[in-house]
């Protein structure tokens, strides 16, 4: 009799334990899962390759190329700039948003040596007398782009609704005259995020003048 009461209280201390392991495992294993991160998987985009007689850009497959050269720079009769939609070529995102940025590309030349400065201030002016609502909202810094000298300045352009466009416009000659406006566009909320505009600027460290 007393063995089967020591073996019943075995028992049930076993079972007791038993339980109470379990129930440390279970806890434990939902309090690791609650816990971990949900990484998600970078989706890789391919770039895609756009060549024309004057330059060559990878750009990725979420974008799409609108315009072109089509003028070129031999029909063009001085140096102001050409600011016809046949001389323009636009970067721009499959699905729009506030969150991408653009990029936006004119050619133009001009028929004898001035400085850089000077096609800067004239583009600057421009924009005062276009008729459109832009702000200067740096001074002209000077840069490099794809090796050769250039000059960089940014705009904003405010929008209905309380919304602002922001460009960033960088002036670059060629030794043969060739002048080419490079804009990087986006909306105010993400100019000062480096990671939403890295598309434009990743797209440009590729661009290689003819």
């Amino acid at each position: 009799m007393k063995n089967k009461i020591v073996r019943n209280f075995t028992e049930r201390n076993f079972r007791i334990a038993f339980l109470f392991v379990f129930l440390m495992v279970t806890y434990l294993l939902s309090s690791c899962n609650s816990k971990r991160e949900v990484k998600e998987i970078p989706v890789e985009i391919e770039w895609n390759t756009l060549e024309n007689e004057y330059f060559s850009l990878e750009y990725p497959s979420n974008y799409v190329v609108e315009g072109d050269f089509e003028v070129g720079v031999d029909n063009m009769k001085s140096y102001s700039v050409d600011t016809t939609a046949t001389n323009e070529i636009d970067i721009l995102p499959r699905n729009p948003s506030k969150d991408k940025p653009w990029v936006h590309i004119v050619l133009s030349r001009s028929n004898f040596q001035l400085p850089l400065r000077d096609f800067m201030q004239f583009s600057i002016a421009s924009k005062a007398y276009g008729g459109v609502e832009v702000c200067q909202m740096s001074d002209i810094d000077s840069t490099s782009f794809a090796g050769l000298p250039a000059l960089a300045v940014t705009f904003a352009y405010p929008q209905e609704g309380g919304d602002t466009l922001v460009q960033r416009q960088t002036i670059v000659q060629l030794p043969d005259y060739k002048l080419y406006y490079i804009n990087i566009n986006c909306h105010k909320e993400i100019v000062n995020d480096s990671q939403k505009l890295a598309p434009a600027f990743e797209m440009l460290e590729t661009l290689k003048f003819k």
